[in-house]
């Protein structure tokens, strides 16, 4: 019997959260009572995570594990996730679990109900929220998925989330180049451009409790890749910036 659902979880170096994390998505799957497989990408790490991640796999044979030594990024994960992933739907989610596990239910019912091909939830939409955030975290992160989404007219109030859910056909369509985080935006601007249909719902997202983010050690790097990536697919925004930036300018110096 075919698949009805994956939870796709990439994971680097998330050794304090692989039990944690694997029993609250096996608990809201459960009540689900639809035909799941929960699939974790070991990104490379090098901790504990591999080991603890085979101890769950004893206890629970709906969990798979795809693992490989050396750190290729998320967007690698990702991509290998997606293409080895049984179900009809697949929702990604992250391993430290900033969104709680029990979206994973309101995104599933919300591609077996309605006619989306694609549904994600934003903190930044009415009726969402950001806890204990840190404050320059959250301000790099509102200005960059407002520039986003302009740029790439996805008309959503979050591009870089990780909590989203697919129709399995529509990640099966999309040609994915990216290695790093920028394959949230490429998705979305990707899905765009074919006329996909995505919806947003409001969702709550909260600081990391266990382990270490890896925002600080990676925000020059992937603000570069995303900057890369939008001048790629649609070079336009840079000169209408540029445009923008001349004229204020000129009214100032006038």
């Amino acid at each position: 019997m075919k698949t009805k659902l994956t939870v796709l979880i990439p994971m680097y170096n998330e050794e304090e959260n692989v039990a944690n994390t694997l029993q609250k998505v096996t608990d809201v799957l459960y009540s689900l009572n639809t035909d799941y497989e929960i699939l974790v990408v070991n990104d490379g790490s090098k901790d504990k995570t591999l080991e603890l991640l085979k101890e769950q796999s004893h206890k629970n044979k709906k969990l798979r594990i795809i693992t490989y030594e050396k750190n290729k990024g998320l967007g690698a994960a990702l991509k290998i996730g997606f293409e080895r992933s049984k179900g009809n739907y697949v929702v990604t989610i992250d391993s430290d679990l900033s969104y709680d596990a029990k979206y994973i239910a309101d995104l599933y019912k919300q591609l077996e109900n309605t006619n989306f091909d694609i549904i994600q939830g934003s903190p930044y939409m009415k009726g969402g929220e950001a806890l204990n955030v840190p404050k320059f975290r959250l301000f790099i992160s509102k200005i960059s998925n407002r520039f986003i989404s302009y740029a790439i007219s996805a008309k959503v109030h979050t591009v870089t989330g990780m909590l989203r859910g697919y129709k399995k056909e529509v990640l099966d369509a999309l040609v994915l180049e990216s290695n790093g985080p920028q394959i949230m935006v490429e998705i979305l601007t990707k899905a765009a451009l074919l006329g996909y249909k995505i919806k947003e719902i409001p969702a709550v997202l909260k600081g990391r409790e266990r382990g270490t983010s890896k925002f600080q050690n990676q925000i020059k790097r992937v603000g570069a890749e995303y900057i890369s990536l939008l001048f790629a697919v649609k070079p336009i925004v840079f000169f209408k910036i540029t445009g923008l930036c001349l004229v204020v300018l000129g009214f100032l110096y006038g």
